[in-house]
């Protein structure tokens, strides 16, 4: 049964940009698993690291760090489309 035609189940656009972000800033999830699942976008890279909000520090073995990835334009035209055909559902 598919719930997601169902539209007073579906998550508002704050709820799932919220959800996305603690998410992620918890170390819940990745930065890709949270594009994909809330916004379907495809990968960035660099986007498969658990990060935990702070220092955005990369949970990794060992000691190397590196530095968290950040949104280019493309990923924010991106990210508005998907917001644009959300609101289109409705």
């Amino acid at each position: 049964f598919d719930l997601s035609v169902i539209q007073a189940l579906q998550e508002s656009e704050e709820i799932k940009a919220k959800t996305a972000s603690l998410n992620v800033d918890s170390g819940i999830m990745t930065r890709n698993e949270a594009r994909a699942r809330f916004y379907n976008l495809s990968p960035t890279p660099g986007g498969d690291k658990i990060t935990i909000r702070g220092k955005y520090i990369t949970v990794v073995e060992g000691t190397e760090e590196t530095e968290p990835v950040e949104l280019t334009r493309e990923d924010i035209w991106e990210i508005k489309a998907a917001l644009g055909r959300e609101r289109k559902k409705r």
